[in-house]
This record gives C-alpha cells, sequence and structure tokens, in this order.
C-alpha cells in the first residue's frame, strides 16, 4: 500500500498534538480549528519535520486518541481484498493492533474501501468505526472488539455504487450513524434514517426519519454544538435539505432545502 501524503503530513504535527486528542476528523472541537500555535510551516517526505512515516495509507483523516493514531483503510486485492482499522503507535509509528474484516454485499469500488471516518470518544477510549459492507464496531484501545452490528443485514442499510458510507458520531453516551435503508413494518419506506446506539453496548436507542424521499446517496458527517442547553445534531441528507435535530431524542428542530 503506498505511503498517502495524509498519513505523512500527519506525522509532521505529532510533536504539537501530543496532548489532545482527536476524536473527530475535523479536529477535537469538529470545526476544522487546532488552537496550537508554532506547528510546522514546511516538511518533506526526505525527513524535513518528519517525525516519522509508516506505509500505511488512507482516504479517510486519522484520529489521534491517548497515545494512539488510528485509520481505516483498505488491505489486499481482488479476492483479497479487506477493510481494516489500524492502531498506530504515537510516538514510533509502529502498529499497535489491526482488526482486519471482509468486504460483502455490496458492489462498491475497491478505491472506496475505508471510505467513511473513524469516531473516537476521548472519555471512554472507544474507537468505531463502519464498514462499505455495514458492518458497525466498536474497539477498546487495545484492539478488543466491544460490540459489533450487521447494519445491512439486520436493518437493512442501502449503500448505492461507489461506497458514501456515512461516518459515526459519538454524542454523549450515545454513537450515532445514518443511511439510507428499507426493511420492514414502518421501516418498509426508504430513507435516510438516523440511527442512535449506546456507545457502550450498541443497544438501539431510538430512530429517526426526518427527511422526504431521497434524491440521491448522500455520505455528510455531522457536526454537534450545544444551543441554549440543548444538544444538536446538523447534517445534510439525501433530500437534498440541511436540518438540525436534538442529538439525545432525534427530534428535528428545523429544516431547510439547500439542493437536488
Amino acid at each position: 500500500m503506498n505511503k498517502l501524503c495524509a498519513v505523512l503530513a500527519f506525522g509532521v504535527v505529532l510533536p504539537a498534538v501530543h496532548a489532545v486528542d482527536f476524536g473527530h476528523w475535523r479536529g477535537p472541537d469538529m470545526n476544522g480549528v487546532f488552537a496550537s500555535r508554532n506547528l510546522p510551516a514546511e516538511w518533506s517526505p526526505e525527513g524535513e519535520n518528519l517525525k516519522w512515516a509508516v506505509p500505511v495509507g488512507s482516504r479517510s483523516a486519522p484520529l489521534v486518541m491517548d497515545g494512539h493514531v488510528y485509520l481505516i483503510n483498505r488491505v489486499g486485492a481482488g479476492a483479497t481484498l479487506q477493510e481494516r482499522v489500524v492502531a498506530l503507535d504515537f510516538e514510533t509509528g509502529r502498529p499497535v493492533w489491526e482488526h482486519r474484516f471482509n468486504v460483502f454485499l455490496t458492489d462498491v469500488v475497491s478505491l472506496r474501501v475505508g471510505w467513511a471516518n473513524l469516531a473516537g470518544d476521548p472519555a471512554t477510549g472507544l474507537i468505531y468505526a463502519h464498514g462499505v459492507q455495514g458492518s458497525f464496531f466498536c474497539f477498546d484501545r487495545d484492539g478488543r472488539m466491544v460490540w459489533s452490528r450487521s447494519l445491512t443485514e439486520e436493518l437493512g442499510r442501502i449503500s448505492g455504487y461507489g461506497g458514501r458510507t456515512h461516518s459515526p458520531i459519538v454524542a454523549g453516551d450515545l454513537v450515532l450513524i445514518s443511511f439510507l435503508n428499507s426493511s420492514w413494518g414502518p421501516q418498509g419506506k426508504g430513507a435516510h434514517r438516523f440511527l442512535a446506539l449506546n456507545k457502550f453496548n450498541g443497544e438501539m436507542v431510538w430512530w429517526s426519519d426526518p427527511g422526504d424521499t431521497p434524491l440521491d446517496t448522500t455520505y455528510a458527517t455531522p457536526v454537534l454544538a450545544e444551543i441554549d442547553g440543548e444538544p444538536l445534531l446538523f447534517t445534510g441528507l439525501a433530500d437534498g435539505a440541511v436540518i438540525a435535530m436534538n442529538a439525545a431524542t432525534g427530534l428535528r428542530r428545523w429544516s431547510v432545502p439547500l439542493s437536488k
């Protein structure tokens, strides 16, 4: 696997982020801002301002938590292609553990394996991963699987060709994820739905169907904010709207049509 620039560049700023846990791909505050100063202005793969480099690339952003760097990526090729979650030592880049899982029940192109960003919970050290086949995993810091769900087999998760899979997000004692699905009963109608699971054991807490009929696939990652004491989730839907939801209950607060 190639040494992707995303990993090499990340290695440059390792000394500055050592005291900060990145549990979200857009940084500690989910806003793309990193507050530290005096970061390196230049680097090179030949060694300038480079702490370490390892041949472990990723299409999505790495996380940094509790002395580990976490990535999700692909391994193998053809009939042996798999997806995996990898933990590297923060100081050395040495592989600490990995968990591999098969790609199945999908026609996703191989380059989209490892598309969804990981989610981390600095409060517990737990890591959450969503695979292209619909497997949803929770790992602890040492690589032990705490729980797993098969969103495709259990809940009728739909993934369009191309692998536009959604990234999970941690909100309090919940881990939230959305996807297009069609299953049975009240969920027989295809829709872009949100699922909240207990982050400790993976048990379902609430479902929400906040939008209209999907017009396309989507892979927007939600952002959380507390507004007037209410935990709100902001994200885009497959019907082209942008919404705000109560992250604790799934209740929609508002929806604005934005695009088709």
